[in-house]
């Protein structure tokens, strides 16, 4: 709403989550919704995947009833759910309404995200339109809690994603994302100082620190490495700062850092020292 964030239940508002009232996304902490108000996922980034995070949720909330001789056996969810919420395997990636059941990107218009809050959520009435599917009701599911109805909407929302058996190293929940290496000083250009400024970043398995290497050259010398001393050098938030001694001249910087997958970040930077 372009308003500094205070007042939301489950935040402190002096606190290192919300810093002059935006949200503050270095910390290692996910801000989500709830019923009240937000609560926190840990890691950089927040995704949920059909097999990881959702199948749980249908084994102990749904199988109950969606099982051969279940109130609910017009859809088995007992055995392959995958294939029957998305009907035996008539999927395609470039369709919006994957089936009767899944709508992505848009919970409010999936059948199976009705059936979890128990309600119709498009704004629309069963009556409105002859060309849409209706919501015939559907039972309160014992127990479900909060959080998983929203796991549900948010895996729909997402676009439905599902590792499948052979990935090829590019599945969903599979890291194939290069590091984020971030040269805030030396700058572009001339510089009067020497410091060493860098930001890194890694949402998915984090970074390994192990593999940090900066290396640098003055135009026409031989390349040389910085000595990092990753407890002392390095903050809580990822940033490396250090006084590097280079005297004036034309310089050629370069930064690296591998994730825990073992993809490769690098940044340079050619910069004056007056």
């Amino acid at each position: 709403k372009g308003k500094p964030i205070v007042g939301v239940v489950g935040v402190n508002s002096a606190g290192p989550e919300v810093k002059d009232g935006v949200w503050d996304l270095t910390l290692n902490k996910v801000p989500l919704l709830n019923d009240t108000g937000v609560t926190f996922k840990p890691g950089y980034s927040y995704g949920v995947e059909f097999n990881r995070d959702i199948v749980p949720i249908l084994n102990a909330r749904c199988v109950t009833c969606h099982q051969a001789g279940g109130t609910g056996q017009k859809l088995i969810l007992n055995n392959d759910p995958w294939s029957k919420l998305s009907e035996a395997g008539n999927f395609s990636s470039n369709a919006i309404q994957v089936s009767r059941y899944i709508r992505m990107p848009q919970a409010r218009q999936s059948l199976l995200v009705w059936a979890t809050w128990g309600e119709r959520l498009d704004g629309r009435t069963n009556s409105e339109r002859g060309d849409d599917i209706d919501f015939l009701g559907h039972p309160s599911i014992a127990g479900i809690t909060d959080e998983e109805k929203r796991t549900i909407a948010r895996w729909v929302d997402l676009g439905s994603p599902i590792d499948f058996p052979v990935t090829d190293g590019m599945g969903y929940t599979d890291d194939y994302q290069l590091p984020v290496v971030n040269i805030y000083t030396p700058r572009l250009g001339n510089n009067t100082g020497t410091e060493l400024k860098v930001g890194f970043n890694d949402a998915k398995s984090g970074l390994d620190w192990s593999t940090l290497k900066v290396r640098y050259y003055k135009i026409g010398s031989a390349e040389q490495t910085v000595a990092i001393n990753v407890a002392s050098d390095v903050n809580a938030k990822n940033i490396l700062t250090k006084n590097v001694a280079l005297g004036a001249g034309e310089y050629v910087i370069t930064v690296s850092i591998n994730d825990k997958t073992g993809n490769t970040g690098v940044a340079s930077r050619r910069f004056t020292i007056n």
